[in-house]
């Protein structure tokens, strides 16, 4: 054999390797380059997943949110027809015609007296004169009311109030579940 054909073979046998090894190497690279494509895909899915949670506990906060303010909203909006209305029926006993105010003052006092038999009345302005006349008690000053009185014994140790507006206040905190329910609808 030839020094040619030597050289021949070895180039030959070289480049056979040589394409073994590029062969090898791209099947390497294949394999890192799939292993990489897939982590990455991986971590995208994964970054997706968890932004996608995210966005889902930020829209189900903010709906939680506004969800609040809606019904506080909406409670504020109750809180001021009720109080609208309180207001309007302590103007409309404010307003009541003479016979009629003359009655609930008679019915308010029969009431008192039996609590308090003797003692100092104050009433309000507008009452003055009627309860003059249905009264055993001394008159004291009177006082700034929409209507009715406050009666104290004579020894100062009970005072009853029968003015207009405690009335009112007491009936409607004993009643604010039920004028709630008629006004708004059951909750």
């Amino acid at each position: 054999m030839g020094l040619d054909a030597v050289l021949e073979k070895i180039k030959d046998a070289g480049e056979a390797e040589c394409k073994s090894m590029k062969a090898e190497a791209e099947a390497d690279a294949e394999k890192i380059t799939g292993k990489a494509k897939t982590e990455a895909e991986n971590a995208e899915k994964k970054h997706a997943e968890t932004v996608s949670a995210e966005i889902e506990r930020l829209r189900t906060q903010e709906l939680s949110s506004a969800e609040i303010e809606a019904r506080k909203t909406v409670l504020n909006a109750q809180n001021d027809v009720l109080e609208k209305l309180r207001s309007s029926v302590l103007d409309a006993f404010g307003k009541l015609p003479k016979a009629k105010r003359e009655a609930i003052l008679k019915k308010l006092i029969a009431e008192a007296s039996g609590e308090i038999p003797t003692g100092t009345i104050r009433c309000a302005k507008a009452d003055v004169e009627t309860v003059k006349k249905l009264v055993k008690y001394t008159m004291g000053d009177p006082i700034d009311s929409t209507g009715g009185f406050i009666v104290t014994s004579e020894d100062g140790s009970v005072t009853l109030d029968m003015r207009f507006e405690t009335k009112l206040e007491n009936i409607w905190n004993e009643h604010l579940r039920d004028i709630t329910k008629r006004l708004f609808g059951e909750k």
